[in-house]
């Protein structure tokens, strides 16, 4: 059983994916821009409380001893 489609239908298929391409790419953005906002976030309030002294190796997850 074959089935056939009209171009009006093939276009109407291809716009739906394109928007839902589009959504799911906006949306991956917006993730990608809180989480990368939430670490510069982190980062930052490290170094103002500790103005770049070894506990800010502590923050970001790296021990001052491997470092060496």
């Amino acid at each position: 059983m074959t089935m056939t489609m009209t171009r009006s239908a093939i276009r109407s298929v291809c716009t739906t994916l394109l928007a839902d391409m589009q959504e799911m790419r906006n949306c991956y953005d917006g993730l990608l821009s809180a989480a990368a906002a939430t670490a510069n976030s982190i980062y930052g309030k490290c170094f103002d409380l500790f103005r770049g002294k070894n506990v800010l190796f502590w923050c970001i997850g790296i021990r001052f001893s491997d470092m060496k």
